[in-house]
């Protein structure tokens, strides 16, 4: 059993011919998966962007708690951690 092998240029040659030919027998159907594969795409960023957001909106909230437990360790007073965090 022989294994053709492609390298990069003839494989996108290839991959064009194919899609352009399927392109041309199946227009409707083709348009509909790329319109899905955007939509897909569009997911992917915006489920990307979420988890930055959820690590961001984590980060802060344990900020503040060790910002808590630095105000107990020193024994600030409320006016003392007002001034800290600018609130003055």
């Amino acid at each position: 059993m022989t294994i053709a092998t492609l390298d990069e240029k003839q494989f996108k040659i290839l991959l064009k011919e194919a899609i352009v030919e399927l392109f041309e027998e199946r227009q409707e159907v083709f348009s509909a998966i790329v319109a899905e594969a955007i939509e897909d795409i569009g997911l992917a960023n915006a489920i990307r962007e979420g988890q930055r957001n959820l690590r961001q909106a984590d980060m802060s909230t344990l900020e503040g708690e060790i910002d808590q437990l630095a105000y107990q360790l020193y024994g600030l007073t409320r006016e003392e951690v007002a001034i800290v965090e600018g609130r003055s």
